[in-house]
């Protein structure tokens, strides 16, 4: 650890509102990352659909 880094020990704890906003960020990045993680399936279920109807337009 270089000397501008900090630790946070018991003798030296985290300060309560850096916590509460760490806990609200990472609160917002699951709520940004949950249609995103749906929107997955969903791109590739669409992406099959399209190489069978190509498929079969090669018929």
């Amino acid at each position: 650890m270089t000397p501008h880094e900090t630790d946070p020990t018991p003798d030296q704890p985290v300060d309560p509102a850096v916590a509460r906003t760490v806990d609200a960020v990472a609160a917002r990045a699951a709520e940004a990352a949950a249609p995103l993680a749906a929107l997955a399936p969903a791109a590739r279920a669409r992406a099959l659909d399209a190489v069978a109807d190509a498929l079969e337009a090669i018929r």
